[in-house]
């Protein structure tokens, strides 16, 4: 039975003794940085997973589209948009939720909205529903309702982030820095996973992450580790989760490019190879618990981004992924590909007798098994 990251626990309390070793400081300005292999975890996101983008406050889009369903806990604002631009079909419930006012103007939303206040909606907005062929099925429906609670979703979403977090900072890790032309090469080995950078001066150019479980990768980055970044690298098996903690109060991450393995996950280099990517991309979540402003910007991002505290600027980029943020706001392309959320079968049966009274007196709210 493998440790399991839930809401109510804090896995990391076993390494609290080794903990403070996570936040030293590298040698020369370089920025501690540790990875670690876990046994299989459960990363659920709960109601969120079905949602491309979750904002549990205030959202201010302008000239760009989320492709997937969107969730806004509290204002809604758009102008020149898309919400739901790739759902076709009419049964994947509403497109668009709001738990506060809506503000829509020079758009189109895909399937059915609802908000929890009040609507303010120009007559050059469009509500439809859209077959496989792009025809037109119906009409689609602007209604008032508040089918989400965004209050619990919220606050499920920070506890999972903390838990991440803890688990992530609790890990031991061995480091070993040497001179290489120029700068210095940091390597950081964990018991199945390995982290190489390259430092020119107080710049960090490149990062690779490589990891050998199949099922679960975690990596624990420090504050500012992927500021000045010009290429960032995943070598991990195609079925296994990878997850990136993101240390630090306030970002600026942006002007990077991707890479699984040697391929360039970049659109302009192989378009073939970039749609692979986005695949891959859906099993890769990066957590930023700590963050309250995170700026994002001339990326083209690879992974899912958790950061329910953040208030996020997103410009000229896209995010191929599941985005969650405090707040949001600008131009940035948010792609249907979403996280490999790690949700309950509905098929496995409730547990009974002993069994169910043991689960009962630990506590325990979820559970996974190492193959």
């Amino acid at each position: 039975m493998g440790a399991t990251p839930n809401f109510m626990t804090n896995i990391c309390s076993m390494n609290r003794a080794i903990s403070w070793q996570c936040a030293l400081p590298l040698a020369l300005g370089a920025i501690a940085l540790n990875a670690f292999e876990a046994d299989a975890a459960t990363y659920s996101l709960g109601e969120a997973a079905d949602y491309n983008v979750v904002v549990l406050g205030d959202y201010h889009l302008i000239n760009t589209d989320v492709e997937g369903k969107l969730a806004v806990g509290g204002n809604f604002t758009a102008n020149t948009f898309g919400v739901g631009s790739k759902l076709r079909g009419n049964s994947h419930g509403d497109t668009l939720v709001v738990g506060g006012d809506i503000d829509l103007s020079n758009g189109k939303v895909y399937g059915d909205a609802v908000y929890g206040a009040s609507a303010k909606v120009t007559s050059d907005v469009g509500f439809e529903f859209r077959a496989s062929d792009n025809t037109i099925i119906r009409r689609a429906d602007l209604s008032q309702e508040t089918p989400l609670n965004f209050a619990n979703l919220g606050q499920n979403l920070k506890d999972l982030a903390q838990s991440i977090a803890d688990t992530a900072l609790g890990a031991p890790y061995a480091k070993t820095i040497q001179p290489i032309a120029g700068g210095l090469a940091t390597t950081i080995t964990g018991a199945t996973t390995n982290i190489l950078y390259e430092q020119y001066g107080s710049d960090v150019t490149l990062a690779k992450f490589t990891g050998t479980d199949p099922t679960e990768n975690i990596f624990n980055v420090a504050a500012g580790e992927l500021d000045t970044l010009k290429k960032l690298t995943f070598d991990v098996p195609e079925t296994a989760k990878v997850v990136i903690n993101v240390a630090g109060d306030a970002l600026d991450l942006g002007g990077f490019g991707f890479y699984f393995g040697d391929q360039d996950c970049n659109p302009g280099a192989d378009r073939t190879v970039h749609m692979w990517c986005r695949d891959r991309s859906q099993n890769v979540i990066f957590n930023f618990a700590q963050a309250s402003n995170l700026s994002v910007s001339e990326v083209g991002w690879m992974g899912s981004i958790l950061a329910p505290n953040a208030d996020i600027q997103f410009n000229n980029g896209h995010i191929n992924g599941t985005l969650i943020a405090g707040s949001l706001s600008g131009t940035g392309e948010s792609h249907l590909h979403l996280f490999n959320s790690d949700e309950p079968s509905t098929s496995v049966p409730e547990p009974t007798g002993l069994f169910a009274l043991g689960l009962l007196g630990v506590g325990l709210s979820r559970f996974s098994r190492k193959a």
